[in-house]
């Protein structure tokens, strides 16, 4: 075995993951909508996970999370070069998942 490289740096590091909630875009509280946005002329922008597809419901170029009170100004509030495409209601059991992402967290 190589002497040169006993341990690479990070080796052996233990994390944990937790799974939060997302939070508005605007307020910061917990989220309760996912909003989805699509690259403009989606259908014929190969850039666009949406390109060439008859059914876009699920597609997502990029997205932002809102609270009931902001959901509207958060789905007018588009990136540039991109328009609302979907709101999912994250309270509803089966989209619950949309509001969850997983963060590291050094133990």
């Amino acid at each position: 075995m190589n002497d040169t490289i006993k341990a690479l740096p990070g080796e052996g590091d233990v994390r944990t993951q937790v799974r939060v909630r997302r939070e508005c875009a605007v307020c910061e509280e917990p989220a309760t909508k996912r909003i989805t946005y699509l690259y403009e002329g989606y259908r014929s922008n190969p850039a666009s996970s949406a390109y060439h597809y008859d059914d876009c419901t699920w597609c997502s170029d990029d997205e932002a999370f809102a609270c009931d009170e902001h959901t509207r100004e958060v789905e007018r509030d588009a990136p540039e070069g991109m328009q609302w495409a979907g709101t999912f209601d994250g309270t509803k059991p089966h989209l619950s998942h949309m509001l969850l992402c997983w963060i590291v967290r050094d133990d």
